[in-house]
């Protein structure tokens, strides 16, 4: 059971504060996208949000929105702070997933994994930084974003529910 203002407590909250932070950015990032295409009579609209000339600061904080509430449930769900600080596995969301699931988290919608796995190399190798790659595959977001919603929630939830 976690306890309120336990360390563990408190890095988790924090953890999950900045991931949901960054989905809001995300969203904000979404419809203001949305309105310059409108406003510029940009054909197709969600190709320009999504893969667009523009698009990589959606993508940055996806990639650290994932990894924040993946490293909060891997927390949550018992883990060690010190694990999520390793280089091995800081960055890298399928390995942060896979801890967390061996802690007994199961992520609330089923495409989690492909989604992380999409998101992993990009992510890793800090192509929405530094990246020089013309074209990255990318996840779906019109699931992405609702995926990280509900798992942010969930979350949310098990930190409320600390006693």
């Amino acid at each position: 059971m976690l306890v309120k203002n336990s360390p563990e407590y408190r890095l988790a909250d924090n953890l999950w504060t900045k991931g949901k932070g960054h989905l809001f950015g995300v969203l904000a990032i979404e419809q203001v996208s949305r309105a310059y295409a409108v406003e510029h009579d940009i054909e197709d609209v969600e190709r320009f949000i999504f893969s667009g000339r523009y698009s990589a600061s959606l993508h940055l904080l996806l990639g650290f929105a994932a990894e924040l509430l993946t490293k909060t449930a891997y927390i949550l769900h018992g883990g060690e702070p010190a694990l999520i600080r390793k280089p091995a596995i800081r960055h890298d969301l399928i390995a942060l997933l896979d801890a967390a699931e061996e802690r007994a988290f199961t992520a609330p919608d089923p495409h989690t994994r492909a989604i992380l796995a999409y998101l992993r190399e990009p992510h890793r190798n800090h192509q929405f930084r530094y990246g020089e790659e013309d074209e990255v595959p990318m996840p779906d977001l019109v699931h992405t974003i609702p995926a990280l919603q509900v798992m942010s929630n969930q979350l949310q939830d098990m930190l409320e529910a600390a006693v």
